[in-house]
């Protein structure tokens, strides 16, 4: 792709300063306390998803939604918690897709995942009690996810998911 991430100065905690740059819009600052190699950009490389404001100990931060300038930065999940529990993070069609935990992850299954609708960024989550993991391509109209309850195929726009197997991986 065109854009390109930046991290220098990354800590023991895996935080670091982030920007992005790409030939048509230059260097952009987007965080001064960011999760290091935790971004990606969307398949039009008109948005990307990273995580700012992290803590120095690299325990929580927020994930966020912004041009690749940095402009019109929004946050989607406030006080994520990073540490066990990275956020993964996606575009697919018209939507963000981000995996989070609000407290440290458990044996079981302990993840939401989320998606976003990139016109209003409104949240929906589309499963809970799920692993730190998806699956979705760039035009994929439902993402797979896998939960205590088994292995589903959730439409990026909320809804009822399907069972694809109940005994989950």
């Amino acid at each position: 792709g065109n854009v390109v991430f930046v991290w220098w100065s990354l800590n023991d905690a895996n935080v670091s300063p982030l920007a992005t740059w790409s030939s048509a819009k230059g260097l952009h600052t987007l965080s001064a306390a960011s999760a290091g190699l935790v971004a990606t950009r969307s398949s039009t490389e008109e948005r990307v998803l990273y995580v700012d404001h992290m803590d120095t100990v690299g325990t929580r931060g927020d994930v966020y939604a912004a041009a690749t300038d940095g402009s019109n930065a929004t946050q989607l999940i406030p006080g994520a918690y990073v540490a066990g529990c990275s956020p993964q993070l996606a575009f697919a069609q018209s939507y963000a897709i981000v995996t989070h935990c609000d407290a440290p992850p458990a044996t079981t299954p302990s993840a939401t995942v989320s998606s976003f609708s990139t016109a209003t960024w409104a949240r929906v989550d589309l499963a809970t009690a799920a692993e730190n993991y998806f699956w979705a391509t760039p035009t994929s109209a439902d993402v797979l996810v896998s939960t205590s309850g088994g292995v589903l195929a959730a439409p990026l726009a909320g809804g009822s998911p399907t069972t694809i197997d109940a005994t989950g991986f």
